[in-house]
């Protein structure tokens, strides 16, 4: 029996989606009386093969199917009758069909048949072979359906496709991209402040993916369920109603889970950063830690989700998520007092599941539980096997110095009673050197690392530093070259090999420094990621080697400028003359004190008047 869909809620007894119903085997669905983008159909099946409209007609007596022009009928009674051509209506249900297809099921290519389908069981028809659509009783429609073939541009709909389709085409009388009958009007942003008005779901649904603030108040006070439940697209209205009633910590992701359910919008992109985390050998009963990063990477959306494990002992935190560009930095730790020491590693996983795919996205974690090494081991043979190791290495490097390099100085060379070369002295001088380094990198040897596993950590770190060193080094011989061409110093004589070698024999601290610094961190402190760590020395050799090319460039372009405009001179001309400006200031300033100073804080004593000289007895005749 198949099952049969009710676009109106009912159908009569006798009709044919009832007989249908009953004729065609499980595996068709029947939908009646849907509404395809705004075009009525009397039923649609969807099968296997495709898709299958059929128009109803009540005719009557004997009907005569023309590929042009009306159908002749002629009734029971002789009286002859003109039906409309049916392939009118075809048309525009075909175009509806097409239209609806593009909007909702934009991937989806089925084949599509066509059939008039008579109710009478008074109808003959004659010549309906040559009939465009073909014409069909209704005893005979199910048989003819079920004997139609997918044809090679439509693929067979498996039992998912078809219960979708079947959904859609009765529930989405309204499609993404039809017009409605009434516009839906957001809050804010009109062009003269009146609110933005839209005619589809598609620009609904693109103005809140915009505006997140207008979508997050249409859903929370029910207008936008309001009118796609009374524009057609009940679907989406209780979509709508439904991330409201959900109890979300975050509004945006409401709204976020209603954009992705319309289908209408993509899935915000997923970064994870590391794909893969390796934990390294860990003690067993230890904790060892690391970070991952998850963020949305470059495009639309809200991203939210959790975070889950594959293992109890294995522990994230925090398990949540929410965010648009923020990152969220996660720390991973496992716990391995409950685990086996085993000489192989344990890939427990970490299950990222978020709104930005339908399948959670794995994170293998990789560790090796290993036990407590012995006293023997980490006070004596460690050390040992640093420091032969390394001393040899660094005897090499001094012995290719001394060959093809620089000369040791000669009271080295005379410290022996018998002669000696000069590789002879570099070899041993650098090879001591590289002794000491390696020995006390050996003795601060994490306890969880073997031996061999952190010689090669150790070994990596001084090929990439001595790479770094040697670029610099060679980088700045030939600035040097540049900036002085003939400078007198023993340097330009110096080799190319010598350079790179002198610098391989430095790489040794900063290499050993890296590694002891890695081993005597905490326990459960976060493992960095080895590859940004190893691109330190090659990024610090980057930015020494810019600034020395910039300093040559500088030089080039801006010592004959200098030259040619006196620069020297117009500065030390405008040195005399600020000098000049200064002392005329400063004077002025003193000057300007020391009148102030006279007139108000002045207290000496006040000025006498001076006395008038007594005037002297005369005597008579006018002699004194």
């Amino acid at each position: 029996m198949a099952e049969l869909l009710l676009a109106k809620g009912w159908a009569e007894p006798d009709s044919l989606v009832m007989y249908l119903r009953e004729a065609l085997p499980d595996e068709y669905m029947i939908v009646a009386d849907p509404t395809v983008h705004g075009r009525a159909v009397d039923a649609v099946v969807v099968g296997p093969q495709g898709i299958f409209v059929l128009y109803v007609k009540d005719w009557e007596g004997e009907i005569c199917p023309a590929r042009h022009g009306p159908w002749r009928g002629q009734l029971a009674s002789g009286r002859e009758v003109r039906y409309p051509n049916p392939a009118e209506e075809v048309r525009h249900a075909t175009r509806a069909l097409r239209a609806f297809l593009r909007d909702e099921f934009p991937s989806l290519r089925p084949t599509v048949w066509h059939f008039v389908v008579f109710m009478s069981p008074n109808v003959k028809l004659t010549g309906s072979e040559t009939a465009e659509p073909p014409a069909v009783t209704r005893e005979a429609v199910a048989e003819e359906i079920t004997s139609m073939e997918a044809g090679p541009e439509g693929p067979s709909l498996d039992e998912e496709m078809r219960g979708e389709l079947a959904v859609a085409l009765r529930d989405r009388k309204l499609t993404a991209s039809q017009r409605a009958s009434e516009p839906f009007v957001f809050r804010s942003d009109g062009l003269f402040g009146s609110g933005k008005k839209v005619w589809t779901i598609r620009a609904a649904v693109q103005r809140m993916d915009k505006h997140p603030e207008d979508g997050i108040y249409h859903l929370r006070n029910g207008t936008l369920a309001q009118w796609l439940s009374d524009q057609g697209a009940e679907h989406l209205a209780e979509l709508a109603r439904e991330v409201m009633r959900q109890e979300k910590t975050h509004h945006r992701i409401a709204l976020e889970t209603f954009l992705l359910g319309t289908g209408l919008v993509r899935r915000p992109p997923l970064s994870v950063r590391p794909k893969r985390i390796n934990l390294g050998y860990i003690l067993s009963g230890e904790t060892s830690r690391s970070h991952l990063r998850v963020c949305k990477g470059r495009g639309r959306g809200y991203l939210f989700g959790t975070l889950q494990t594959s293992d109890p002992w294995l522990v994230v935190e925090p398990r949540t998520f929410v965010g648009g560009p923020l990152q969220s930095v996660v720390s991973v730790s496992a716990k391995t007092g409950t685990l086996l020491i085993s000489p192989t590693s344990y890939q427990p996983n970490i299950y990222v599941e978020s709104n930005a795919s339908e399948e959670p996205v794995a994170v293998p974690v990789h560790f090796r539980v290993v036990g407590m090494p012995s006293c023997l081991n980490r006070y004596l043979v460690r050390p040992l096997v640093g420091l032969i190791s390394a001393g040899l290495l660094g005897a090499g490097v001094g012995w290719s110095l001394g060959h093809w390099g620089i000369q040791a100085p000669g009271w080295l060379m005379g410290l022996t009673s018998g002669p000696i070369s000069s590789a002879a002295v570099w070899a041993v001088l650098i090879g001591l050197f590289w002794a000491v380094g390696g020995g006390i990198r050996g003795y601060f040897q994490r306890l969880a690392w073997p031996i061999s596993y952190a010689m090669g950590r150790w070994l990596l770190r001084t090929l990439v530093w001595g790479a770094g060193l040697s670029l610099l080094a060679t980088t700045a011989l030939w600035c040097w070259r540049q900036l002085h061409a003939d400078p007198g110093m023993s340097m330009v004589h110096t080799s190319r090999v010598s350079t790179v070698l002198l610098a391989l024999a430095f790489a040794i601290v900063p290499a050993a420094r890296d590694e002891i610094g890695r081993a005597r961190s905490a326990k459960g402190a976060a493992v960095s990621l080895p590859g940004r760590s190893l691109l330190r020395p090659l990024l610090l050799a980057a930015i020494g080697i810019a600034l020395m090319f910039v300093l040559v460039a500088g030089s080039r372009v801006i010592g004959p400028v200098w030259q040619q405009f006196d620069v020297d001179g117009a500065v030390a001309s405008a040195q005399g003359w600020a000098g000049d400006q200064w002392i005329r200031l400063e004077s002025g300033l003193n000057g300007f004190m020391d009148q102030l100073y006279v007139r108000y804080y002045d207290r000496r004593a006040p000025v006498q008047a001076t006395p008038a000289p007594t005037a002297l007895p005369t005597t008579e005749g006018g002699a004194p």
